[in-house]
């Protein structure tokens, strides 16, 4: 009986940690986002893994301009972050032309760290996009 009671009390406070995971307000996304230089550690179609954004750092800044450098190719777009459906959700615009228009889309953050943003969309497939910061 101690034994069962013991194991309860140490699994209590996994599964209020696991439970009660924290959501993060739109403001939140937005601070992390602004707070440096970011790459993409992650983007994947449907499971399959593409590497075309990889050399690309990218900056979201206050006014809502988003910007991706790399190799002396300079790209400025747009960036939001709302909450639809108690969901927060970032709007990246960076043009049309490849590889950014892949980016072109709703984001539903699903993870937040100071260092880390993890996003999908699942509009066409199930695509994984994640910001990691440099």
């Amino acid at each position: 009986m101690k034994r069962r009671f013991l194991c309860i009390i140490l699994a209590a406070p996994l599964l209020c940690f696991t439970a009660c995971e924290k959501k993060h307000t739109p403001e939140e996304v937005r601070q992390t986002l602004r707070s440096g230089t970011w790459h993409v550690s992650f983007y994947s179609v449907n499971g399959t893994p593409s590497f075309a954004l990889d050399d690309y750092d990218f900056t979201f800044s206050a006014d809502g301009t988003a910007k991706a450098d790399a190799n002396g190719t300079h790209v400025t777009g747009t960036w939001t972050v709302s909450e639809i459906n108690k969901e927060n959700v970032i709007d990246l615009y960076l043009g049309h032309s490849s590889p950014f228009d892949q980016l072109d889309n709703d984001w539903k953050v699903y993870s937040l760290f100071s260092g880390r943003v993890e996003t999908e969309n699942d509009d066409n497939g199930t695509v994984y996009l994640t910001f990691e910061k440099n």
